[in-house]
């Protein structure tokens, strides 16, 4: 029988601890190493935090009114391209950063315009 990961047993082999194995197959009851340096928390977080999302952010707060992908590109001088302003718009939306405010047609397009949240402004 195979363990699966609630502990029950099936076909006569059992599972390898998912930990144990990944660590050289040790077997559970083997002392885990001390580790040997601290996590350096302050080093993950400027590798997950993306710099056009901290741009787009501090723009935002310096200008102080709703801007779209387009006007954001301006102000960051066209270095980004809008569409990727646009892909960091939505997921800063989707993490209740920034909200939409309101939509303009522009020649045939749909422009977005954004804001901060209430809780991500000064």
């Amino acid at each position: 029988m195979t363990t699966t990961l609630d502990g029950k047993r099936e076909f006569g082999r059992e599972i390898p601890d998912v930990v144990s194995y990944a660590v050289g197959h040790r077997s559970s009851s083997s002392p885990r190493p001390a580790p040997s340096q601290s996590f350096d928390w302050e080093a993950l977080v400027a590798l997950l935090v993306y710099p056009v999302k901290v741009s787009i952010i501090e723009a935002m707060d310096w200008i102080g009114e709703p801007l779209s992908a387009t006007d954001l590109d301006r102000l960051l001088a066209g270095e980004t391209g809008v569409s990727l302003i646009s892909y960091h718009l939505r997921k800063l939306v989707e993490l209740g950063v920034l909200k939409p405010v309101r939509k303009d047609t522009v020649r045939g397009a749909v422009q977005t315009f954004y804001a901060l949240s209430s809780y991500s402004s000064s």
